[in-house]
């Protein structure tokens, strides 16, 4: 299994120092997204931004991902394949 990228490593420990902030109502979800979930894809090498500048639907579902947590390292590979 591929090692955690540093970035998702990083974002883990600041998710879990902070995680009684995150369960506040006043915490909203494009916070958590534009905080966590963007960057946990771009460290996986999605373009959530769409940087490429590809059409929407091509940009949504050129290529598959798979992602696996490994409960023993608690870390996450990945595969892709382009279509």
């Amino acid at each position: 299994m591929a090692e955690c990228p540093e970035e998702i490593t990083r974002l883990v420990e600041q998710f879990g120092r902070n995680i009684d902030s995150y369960r506040e109502s006043r915490y909203k979800e494009a916070q958590l997204r534009k905080e966590f979930i963007d960057p946990f894809f771009e460290a996986l090498g999605w373009d959530t931004a769409n940087r490429a500048g590809k059409a929407e639907k091509i940009a949504r579902f050129s290529e598959v991902h798979v992602v696996e947590r490994n409960p023993q390292t608690k870390c996450i590979a990945q595969s892709c394949h382009a279509c």
